[in-house]
């Protein structure tokens, strides 16, 4: 690996981290009264089948493919980093959602990633991840102006092995996060990712000990049923 490249992982890491331990008190869980579709509304996307050894290529993403591989048909995590789905783009309404498998009990990201521009979280993103190091669920933002990651929410909530961490972003700059289909809290990422689609991916970081399966996701159509708030 060139040192540019373990330099620019580094350096993303260091930032999300940073972002997530200066962040302002986790808000209150459970928002109520809030109009939606049940969670999820959508597929899954990947299983992880039988394979073993590296991802697949409907991965990608040069800062992170190497630090995923899949064994006994789950995705077991070493360095982590950002990864992105390579087969298509996502609409304006979207969701993505994985079981968590193993946590890593320190580990400050278990996440994921959502409207991704332009194949590199650097020019936007939303990431929506499980701190549980914190124990905490939060909402953060990449755009190209910032440096560092604005955090725009935490929620306390302690998940366990097995868990499903879910999110939808909106076309109107909500973002909504999940846990085992259940709503616990919403955030406003703004008018960037107001009325823009993207890609779909998975961030871990420092979280060699972690596990994830069954990735899904995909654009979010009409609405089919009521939403749950706990």
């Amino acid at each position: 690996m060139g040192i540019c490249l373990w330099c620019s992982r580094a350096l993303a890491l260091a930032a999300l981290a940073g972002a997530l331990a200066a962040a302002a008190p986790p808000a209150a869980a459970g928002p109520q009264g809030l109009a939606g579709r049940a969670f999820p509304a959508t597929g899954a996307i990947d299983d992880f089948g039988n394979r073993k050894g590296r991802l697949p290529p409907n991965w990608y993403g040069s800062e992170g493919l190497r630090g995923y591989h899949i064994h006994q048909g789950q995705v077991r995590v070493t360095r982590g980093g950002p990864i992105y789905w390579r087969l298509q783009s996502f609409g304006a309404d979207q969701e993505a959602y994985m079981t968590l498998v193993a946590l890593d009990p320190n580990a400050t990201s278990h996440g994921l990633l959502l409207k991704v521009q332009r194949h590199n979280w650097r020019r936007g993103a939303i990431l929506v991840t499980y701190d549980a190091a914190a124990q905490q669920v939060a909402i953060l933002s990449f755009t190209p102006e910032r440096r560092e990651p604005a955090v725009l929410a935490r929620f306390a909530q302690t998940l366990a092995a097995g868990d499903v961490l879910g999110a939808r972003a909106l076309a109107d700059g909500e973002v909504r996060a999940y846990v085992n289909g259940v709503l616990v809290g919403t955030a406003d990422a703004g008018p960037v990712f107001a009325h823009v689609g993207g890609r779909l991916g998975v961030w871990f970081a420092g979280a060699s000990r972690a596990a994830f399966d069954d990735f899904g996701g995909g654009t979010v159509e009409a609405d089919s049923g009521g939403e749950n708030s706990g």
